[in-house]
């Protein structure tokens, strides 16, 4: 009984030991300014896990665990309910700016729409009311010539005639800006038929269509995701301490090593936001990276990010033709 009451006191103080030199050595290295490696920060731990890098090559490494993300990244469904008439893209697929994605049941409002601008090519109810003023005029001028020749036109028809006149040139007013408003319900109905449409709001990639010809939708159902991954986003929560000891800004370079399958690399990209704000629970802050793709590496990739240039055998591994992310837009 004894000799197992002394046995566990051993093994307690082993590994209270060996607890006390790995904080210390996370210590020494976050002083000599290399980025420690997060106790959360995920490694190969078998065939299935889904990491590609080894343990050894994420410690070697260090830096913060993050992972990748499209710069631009937008959901979106149709602003009315209807049904999806036409799918015009797929997945995977290259997109610009404006291109027609999927369309919605808009036959009816593009009908109106034409209907609208017939309105407004036509000014015929302003030229009416322009020969209805000129008649009104010429009337009361009629009246008061005949009241100056002989007195044929009673002073009340000739108050009549002026007030006619009068109303008349209001009326010529009142046609003008009535066919301004028919102009502009015309730009008010193509913006409901634009609610009937998908457009990629920024030159891309389709991620995903969730929709089908015939399938009705509400406002709130998503039908299609439009990614750009010409630059990638690393959000890095990094400890707080590290990015004040850094002084980490807008601008600075960033080494990212990439969860990928081949010889481990490192590319470069630039920070592009740090938080103002810093999470007291876990002690970090929100380090934005921004990395240019020029690759078209896949975005959702576990990386590894840090904010002092790496050396020895990584250094080494630093891919030149992966450039630095240029000013961000």
């Amino acid at each position: 009984m004894k000799t197992s009451l002394l046995n566990s006191g051993v093994v307690g103080l082993a590994v209270v030991s060996l607890s006390i030199g790995v904080l210390g050595w996370a210590a020494g290295a976050a002083w000599a300014g290399e980025p420690p490696v997060p106790a959360e920060t995920p490694v190969n731990s078998g065939a299935h896990s889904g990491t590609v890098l080894s343990r050894d090559a994420v410690m070697s490494f260090g830096g913060v665990w993050a992972f990748t993300r499209p710069s631009r990244d937008a959901t979106m469904g149709f602003s009315l309910a209807t049904r999806v008439t036409e799918v015009l893209v797929a997945g995977g697929q290259d997109v610009k700016r404006g291109q027609l994605l999927l369309r919605g049941d808009d036959k009816e409002d593009l009908v109106v729409v034409k209907l609208q601008e017939i309105r407004v090519q036509t000014d015929l109810p302003v030229q009416k009311a322009i020969k209805a003023a000129e008649l009104a005029k010429l009337e009361y001028k009629k009246l008061i010539e005949a009241e100056k020749l002989g007195g044929a036109a009673s002073p009340l028809e000739i108050d009549r005639a002026r007030l006619t006149s009068e109303s008349a040139d209001i009326d010529v007013d009142t046609a003008k800006m009535q066919q301004d408003q028919e102009a502009v319900q015309v730009d008010r109905l193509k913006a409901r038929v634009e609610k009937l449409q998908i457009k990629a709001p920024f030159d891309g990639q389709v991620d995903i269509v969730l929709a089908d010809v015939g399938q009705s939708t509400s406002e709130s159902d998503k039908v299609v995701r439009v990614v750009n991954i010409d630059r990638l986003w690393i959000d890095a929560y990094t400890p707080t301490s590290l990015s004040a000891e850094l002084g980490l800004k807008v601008g600075d370079t960033a080494w990212v090593l990439l969860d990928l399958p081949g010889t481990p690399s490192v590319r470069t990209g630039k920070v592009v936001e740090v938080a103002p704000t810093a999470d007291s629970a876990s002690a970090t802050r929100r380090v934005r990276v921004e990395m240019v793709n020029k690759e078209r590496l896949v975005a959702g990739v576990t990386a590894w990010v840090r904010f002092t240039e790496p050396t020895g055998e990584w250094r080494a591994r630093v891919v030149a033709s992966a450039g630095v992310a240029e000013k961000s837009r």
